[in-house]
């Protein structure tokens, strides 16, 4: 077993259910890596000071919707800019070396 299962198993989750945990990001990185991802695009576009509140707070908005969305795998938005994240977000998501890096650096990947 890797190491982050076994870190579940010490804790006393069943290996089946630790196993089955580790197949998949946590909701808590999900949203970690969303903000990080919206932080980059303010940063590029000028800083989160000059982005009007509305902007702001449609964004955080966005995230909400597109992590709920990943149970589905599927995003229905007429919002471009939402849909966008969406397909950018599950592209890092369903990235290998996202998640196993995730998981190797002690994550609550598996918790």
């Amino acid at each position: 077993m890797k190491a982050h299962v076994n870190a579940a198993v010490k804790r006393g989750v069943s290996p089946a259910v630790a196993q089955c945990l580790a197949q998949k990001p946590s909701i808590s990185l999900m949203h970690a890596m969303a903000i990080g991802v919206i932080a980059l695009e303010w940063t590029v576009n000028g800083g989160i000071d000059n982005a009007r509140a509305e902007r702001v707070a449609n964004d955080i908005l966005d995230i909400e919707y597109v992590l709920a969305s990943f149970w589905t795998s599927r995003f229905l938005t007429k919002d471009s800019r939402a849909r966008d994240r969406f397909h950018d977000l599950q592209d890092v998501f369903t990235t290998t070396q996202v998640s196993g890096a995730a998981r190797e650096a002690g994550s609550l990947y598996a918790a």
